[in-house]
């Protein structure tokens, strides 16, 4: 639903979905720096949301946290080491 062009059916041209691409050979940096939350907690529930945006809109994506970064790629393998990075993100070494 949030992905269907309402602007172009109220024009009258049918239903539409609107579809997000990064450019061939781009990148999209999910940063926790950049992320607008007040909380730590807020910022790591909005990157795992990211992550999970991006993954299903296809593109190729790096984490980047304060405490590491993990290099651009896509895929379930990358969204499982990314999700598992944030929920261990300032976890105490056992």
């Amino acid at each position: 639903m949030p992905r269907i062009s309402w602007k172009a059916f109220a024009r009258g041209q049918g239903l539409q979905v609107k579809q997000f691409v990064t450019p061939a050979g781009e990148e999209l940096w999910l940063d926790f720096s950049a992320a607008p939350d007040q909380t730590e907690e807020q910022k790591l529930a909005r990157m795992a949301r990211w992550v999970l945006d991006a993954e299903a809109q296809g593109f190729r994506y790096g984490l980047r946290l304060p405490d590491g970064e993990l290099p651009a790629n896509n895929g379930a393998a990358q969204r499982d080491e990314c999700l598992r990075r944030i929920a261990l993100f300032n976890l105490p070494q056992s």
